[in-house]
């Protein structure tokens, strides 16, 4: 949104950003007092200005998704009571996470485009049966994390076994090799699925952007 011809807005927007920088300094409080509580914008704007919103969340959960090739990339638990097994286990339900709040995003966006649009109304249920589609195998594994149990991989269980159990039954199996070589390899796999993975879903984030521009006119006022 290039700009908001409300008057009062401007002001307001300048202060919400000296509140958020002085909001626990007692002097500076009562300067910024206003920006406590919300602008109240015409409805016609305010409708266009959360489809504006709601796109830039939506673009920050997708980059979020795609960032879980660096937590894949990265073991920065040395000398911590956290495994690799547990690092993996973690991000992977993170990234599963992350599609659905992709997909919730891009149903909330779809609505606002709605609200927003005079043009004929935008199927959300469609392009959400895409996406569900797409990313079937995802929605699926982050369903079974939050309803049924912990995410297990066989693979990733073989490193637990590696990590916990191997150690204790021979003293020379080589299973600090063997551990650090398959941590590395299934952080690797796993790295390059989300960037796989990430080209994808970029495909839908301008899949949508191009709905925005189709249906409302951002920049105009009525």
């Amino acid at each position: 949104m290039k700009s908001i011809s409300v008057p009062g807005w401007d002001e307001w927007k300048i202060k919400s950003v000296g509140y958020t920088l002085n909001f626990d300094d007692p002097i500076a409080q009562e300067r910024y007092e206003e920006a406590r509580n919300d602008f109240e914008l015409p409805k016609n704007v305010k409708r266009r200005q959360n489809v504006v919103m709601q796109y830039l969340a939506l673009a920050d959960s997708v980059e979020a998704l795609k960032e879980c090739q660096y937590y894949f990339r990265r073991y920065p638990f040395y000398d911590l009571p956290v495994g690799k097994y547990r690092h993996l286990t973690h991000v992977c339900e993170m990234y599963f996470s992350r599609f659905y709040e992709v997909r919730e995003r891009i149903k909330v966006l779809l609505n606002s485009i709605n609200l927003a649009a005079r043009r004929k109304k935008i199927d959300a249920g469609k392009y959400i049966k895409i996406f569900d589609k797409t990313f079937g195998q995802e929605i699926r594994a982050r369903h079974g994390i939050h309803h049924r149990k912990r995410f297990e991989d066989v693979a990733i269980d073989r490193l637990y076994l590696a990590e916990v159990i191997a150690p204790k039954l021979h003293e020379r199996f080589s299973h600090k090799q063997y551990h650090i070589k398959e941590y590395r390899r299934l952080s690797r796999e796993w790295a390059n699925r989300v960037k796989a993975k990430g080209r994808v879903i970029d495909e839908f984030l301008e899949m949508v952007a191009k709905l925005v521009l189709e249906n409302c006119k951002i920049t105009k006022a009525d």
